[in-house]
């Protein structure tokens, strides 16, 4: 799944990442600088944004289920997340300066 986000000021960014992220990481959230926030939040929703669409469901089905990290380091390729039977796999890649982009790819978990 893809996600493609304008890198445009949220005006109810901390009401929104208050209702949308899991606890420990709206406390994460909040630690960060007021610059840094609306970058973590865009990337936390275009990776979420990227899962959905990968796995065919709504955003909602979403948002509780798993954790989904918004680190800021500029990596192309960030961590792998066991969710469940399934790692995923997020690449953010590099759009423009207005954008924040993220893929999201599914693979089956290996068994012990």
């Amino acid at each position: 799944g893809v996600d493609i986000e304008t890198r445009t000021p949220v005006s109810n960014l901390e009401d929104m990442a208050e209702a949308l992220l899991p606890s420990n990481d709206y406390e994460e959230f909040r630690n960060l600088s007021a610059k840094q926030r609306l970058t973590a939040f865009l990337k936390w929703w275009t990776r979420t944004e990227a899962r959905s669409k990968a796995l065919g469901c709504g955003f909602a089905h979403l948002t509780n289920s798993a954790r989904i990290s918004f680190l800021l380091h500029e990596t192309l390729v960030q961590p792998t997340h066991q969710i469940g039977m399934h790692q995923w796999h997020f690449i953010d890649p590099y759009i423009s300066a207005g954008y924040i982009a993220s893929v999201a790819l599914q693979s089956q978990a290996c068994k012990a």
